[in-house]
């Protein structure tokens, strides 16, 4: 069970007593009431005059008062684009690298030293040089001059790549051609072994004589013997083949062979009566030459 203590009872009471007599009241008196502009805008001045008459403490103290974000200073300063830390807080703050990043990025104002005390020293320098040649070792006209060769063989990869497509889809009939007949080549396979079975199961019930569940022990024994023997005459035929291929190769090779026998046979009848020739003419030449040493 609640109980309601003084303080609830009190307020309740006061919420009631607004809701049905105050705010009532007020809502006519503001309904019947016409708001006038009394202020005069030119009188006003832009700058309060009190501003001078508070002390920097007061002035910290007020904007301290207005910051309503319950944000660290650091987090504040960083939202408002200002150094996040006015004192060193961290080591790595007083290095030269962290001074040059909030130099970099709030300017002037966020240093505590001298600004020259930022710049390289002549061992710094080179240093960066040094770095630059190793890591960039080409100049910036060769520097462009490598990208623009990386961009024309990269085009050039693209355009062959485009070719090849092309070309394939030119090629695109021929092989859906090529796969519907690799495919009807299979579906009449399987249908010429599936009769080719069928054969077996009816030349096998015939050879029985009667009836036989396929299943039957000695209707597989049958039907595994005919296998063998149609196996068996399968390989009889491709021997016969593999013999008639053999047989024609060798009178194919006895051909040849006569045929170089008639050819070389040929050639040395030639060859000797062309020597014969030859050694005739020069006993005419013999003889010709004796016959003026005779006179």
């Amino acid at each position: 069970m609640n109980v309601l203590t003084k303080s609830g009872r009190y307020f309740l009471r006061s919420s009631i007593y607004y809701e049905k007599v105050l705010a009532p009241t007020f809502t006519r008196h503001y309904a019947e009431t016409e708001w006038k502009d009394e202020l005069d805008l030119t009188s006003i001045e832009e700058t309060p005059k009190y501003v001078d008459a508070i002390s920097d403490e007061e002035k910290a103290e007020i904007l301290r008062k207005r910051n309503k974000s319950c944000l660290n200073p650091e987090h504040r300063n960083i939202l408002l684009g200002k150094k996040p830390y006015n004192q060193s807080i961290e080591t790595f703050h007083d290095t030269i690298t962290y001074k040059r990043k909030m130099l970099g990025r709030h300017g002037l104002e966020a240093l505590d030293i001298p600004a020259g005390a930022l710049w390289l020293t002549k061992d710094g320098i080179e240093d960066k040089l040094e770095y630059e040649r190793v890591y960039n070792p080409y100049t910036l006209q060769e520097g462009w001059k490598i990208l623009e060769e990386k961009r024309q063989k990269e085009a050039e990869t693209i355009r062959l790549r485009e070719e090849e497509i092309e070309a394939n889809m030119k090629k695109r009939f021929t092989w859906e051609k090529e796969l519907q007949n690799k495919l009807a080549k299979k579906a009449e396979a399987l249908r010429a072994a599936q009769e080719k079975k069928e054969r077996l199961v009816e030349e096998v019930r015939r050879k029985l004589g009667f009836a036989v569940d396929p299943k039957d022990s000695k209707f597989q024994e049958a039907l595994e013997k005919m296998e063998a023997e149609e196996k068996k005459r399968r390989k009889e035929l491709k021997k016969q083949e593999r013999a008639a291929k053999i047989l024609a190769m060798l009178l194919k090779q006895s051909q040849e062979v006569s045929t170089n026998i008639e050819q070389k046979t040929v050639d040395d009848k030639k060859e000797v009566e062309s020597t014969d020739i030859k050694q005739k003419a020069e006993e005419v030449k013999d003889i010709s030459s004796d016959k003026p040493e005779s006179k």
